[in-house]
């Protein structure tokens, strides 16, 4: 049971052509469900038509991408929601900002699955997934 769920946001510019964001849609009715509070924690700059990115491009195009809201999780449990986990990109690096934020751990549920595809990945110079 997670101490606190939270979502992965949109662009500003995303979330006014929608009216929403599913994903979080989807992390409020849950943690209405099971009576787990639901923060927005992360921000999240604009990153393009990933659609049309390769693997690897979108890999490269999440890095930075999302910024950490005011808020201190030491040492709490999060569950991250998305709607669809293509490459795990997007939720990986959801996750590396919420244990930069200081949560102990981050677990994630989509509620779809793209093909599984191999992803081979030029990281940056000075970038670590483990910050």
């Amino acid at each position: 049971r997670p101490d606190i769920i939270t979502f992965v946001p949109v662009s500003a510019k995303r979330r006014r052509e929608r009216g929403y964001n599913q994903a979080e849609l989807i992390a409020r009715s849950l943690g209405r469900r099971i009576g787990v509070p639901v923060r927005g924690l992360l921000s999240a700059a604009e990153s393009g038509n990933q659609k049309r990115m390769h693997y690897h491009e979108r890999f490269l195009n999440m890095v930075g991408r999302f910024g950490e809201k005011d808020a201190e999780l030491s040492g709490q449990s999060v569950l991250l929601v998305d709607d669809v986990f293509t490459t795990g990109s997007t939720v990986n690096e959801c996750a590396r900002v919420l244990k930069k934020m200081g949560a102990a751990s981050v677990f994630s549920l989509t509620v779809a699955r793209v093909g599984n595809k191999k992803v081979e990945v030029a990281v940056p110079s000075g970038y670590s997934f483990l910050q």
